[in-house]
């Protein structure tokens, strides 16, 4: 159960680093690329605000991961009793 919860949430945190590598690489192209001021202007606070939202993403990832634990816990201590029962 450790194992699944330990691969699905290295999974979710890969994604959450290949989008901020994403949002840099705009970034880069938006800053040094032929594109106007206000074109430039939008992408940045296009990736403040996505940015914003990933720090949330990894936040709510870390409250899930202890969420998870508890959950896998209980479900072990439970599995546990009902052995013990029969």
């Amino acid at each position: 159960m450790g194992i699944t919860v330990y691969l699905v949430f290295s999974f979710l945190q890969d994604k959450v680093n290949k989008n901020r590598k994403k949002i840099r690489d705009n970034f880069i192209f938006s800053r040094f690329g032929n594109l106007n001021f206000r074109l430039i202007k939008d992408e940045l606070l296009f990736n403040v605000k996505t940015v914003k939202n990933l720090s949330f993403l990894s936040y709510s990832n870390f409250i899930m991961k202890i969420m998870f634990n508890i959950i896998s816990n209980v479900i072990v201590i439970v599995v546990i009793f009902i052995i013990c029962i029969f």
